[in-house]
């Protein structure tokens, strides 16, 4: 069993964001197929932005953002990921997920 989040694609900032820097991977067997999933980027950015939708912090979230950054810690641009937390004033949130994650 697998756990998935879904993001409908709305109006929020992070949402043109996801849908521009996602990635194609192949599942399936024994013939895969494509399909369209969330870069690690915006998994992160998306688990740091859900707090303050929700009214405070969760700590699932912040579990997952760690989890998340440790697993993916050779892959990240963070160039891109700190760029981005910038712009979504979400910078101390990430800069504290990654000391977390032993990322400083």
């Amino acid at each position: 069993m697998e756990k998935v989040d879904l993001f409908v694609a709305g109006a929020h900032p992070l949402d043109a964001h996801t849908l521009q820097h996602r990635v194609l991977l192949p599942v399936g067997t024994p013939k895969p197929y494509g399909v369209w999933f969330t870069s690690a980027e915006d998994i992160v950015l998306r688990k740091l932005d859900r707090p303050r939708l929700s009214g405070g912090v969760l700590e699932r979230q912040r579990r997952d953002v760690v989890g998340v950054l440790k697993m993916k810690r050779d892959a990240l641009d963070l160039a891109c990921l700190r760029s981005t937390a910038d712009a979504l004033d979400l910078r101390k949130a990430l800069e504290s997920r990654l000391s977390d994650a032993g990322l400083t």
